[in-house]
């Protein structure tokens, strides 16, 4: 009696040590749901709009159906990983707000010099390209100097500067150049004398003919913008 129930006992602790195989079925169980689980942790749906947590649900999913197939656990390592590719290519949020939020805008000029009732049409490129609103809003520090439009036209006016802004609806990220008013001409003769004339065919508005103290000869005495011009002249008449 005492040797059967020795025998019956050795044979339960033969029983009780695992084979090889059984203890590597052990391992890979323990290690596919070890991956499960970490890939289930791997991401904060909350983080995610309602799009992008059904492809990061379904990604999951996709991994754990790789996980189950996988035969040794260097395969489980590997659909963990192809797994997790997938969803760090899964944007959050935030990121999506960034890539739609324009985070600069850039003028085509920093500075430009117009003559007497030119024009010129300024260009913002936005950054990011991926921005949702790339709408744009246009403003003249000094309309009476150079006016501009929704498209970023800038007209001329009078001599003089303003800075023309250009803001981002999406971001309130703004660009300036600024715009200088330069009435441009050439002197012209006639029987009377020297006189300058604008490049449009226009006279200075505001002139006056004054006589030379010591020199004795008569004077053409006029405003260019913010400038008292002189010349002088023989009075052929």
């Amino acid at each position: 009696m005492g040797g059967d129930t020795a025998l019956k006992n050795a044979m339960k602790v033969i029983d009780q040590i695992e084979t090889d195989q059984q203890m590597n079925d052990r391992e890979l169980a323990e290690a596919k749901s070890s991956a499960k689980t970490q890939l289930e942790n791997y991401k904060n749906p909350a983080d995610y709009r309602d799009a992008q947590r059904e492809e990061l649900a379904k990604a999951i999913e996709a991994g754990n159906q790789a996980i189950d197939k996988a035969s040794e656990i260097t395969g489980v390592h590997a659909a963990v990983k192809a797994a997790k590719e997938v969803i760090d290519a899964i944007k959050t949020d935030e990121q999506m707000s960034q890539e739609e939020t324009i985070q600069k805008i850039v003028l085509d000029r920093t500075s430009v010099v117009l003559n007497k009732k030119g024009s010129v049409t300024l260009k913002a490129e936005i950054f990011p390209e991926t921005a949702f609103n790339k709408n744009e809003v246009w403003s003249s520090s000094n309309p009476k100097v150079a006016s501009v439009d929704k498209n970023g036209k800038v007209t001329a006016g009078e001599e003089g500067t303003a800075n023309i802004t250009v803001i981002a609806e999406n971001g309130n990220i703004t660009a300036v150049c600024k715009v200088t008013v330069t009435y441009q001409g050439a002197w012209k003769s006639n029987s009377r004398g020297w006189w300058y004339r604008y490049s449009d065919g226009t006279w200075p508005a505001l002139s006056h003919g004054v006589f030379s103290e010591r020199r004795k000869h008569p004077v053409l005495m006029f405003i260019i913008g913010n400038e008292i011009v002189y010349k002088f002249y023989e009075d052929e008449n």
